[in-house]
């Protein structure tokens, strides 16, 4: 799962493995370690409601909930992802963006797209 955080947006990127894990009832977490004592999670929990997706941030963990039902269908059908903007509070949103990973189109330095989807651009010319 990748992260992408730019201001109020958060964007994860998930591959065909981690989306299959969600449609089956699984959690899908990271964790980067910045010292021996400091640890950031972030995650994507299944929710057993039908509350729009949200997110929360407790004791260095970044934990994303989305509809079980809708990460079932979401292993099955061929949309990219979800999007939603969360009320944070004094007119601000936090903008979610959670998308299947696409494979690269030119081949990158320490990316490893072996499990990410195929790019719907690729053998395109611009």
């Amino acid at each position: 799962m990748k992260l992408r955080i730019k201001g109020n947006s958060i964007r994860l990127r998930l591959t065909q493995r981690e989306v299959h894990a969600l449609g089956n009832g699984e959690t899908v977490e990271e964790s980067t370690r910045f010292s021996q004592t400091t640890t950031f999670t972030y995650a994507i929990c299944p929710s057993p409601t039908n509350a729009p997706i949200s997110a929360s941030f407790e004791h260095n963990r970044l934990s994303v909930s989305i509809a079980s039902q809708a990460l079932r269908e979401w292993a099955e059908n061929d949309v990219v992802g979800f999007e939603h903007d969360q009320f944070v509070g004094n007119g601000e949103t936090l903008r979610l963006l959670i998308e299947k990973d696409f494979a690269c189109l030119k081949p990158r330095v320490g990316e490893d797209d072996a499990d990410a989807y195929a790019n719907p651009m690729q053998g395109q010319s611009c």
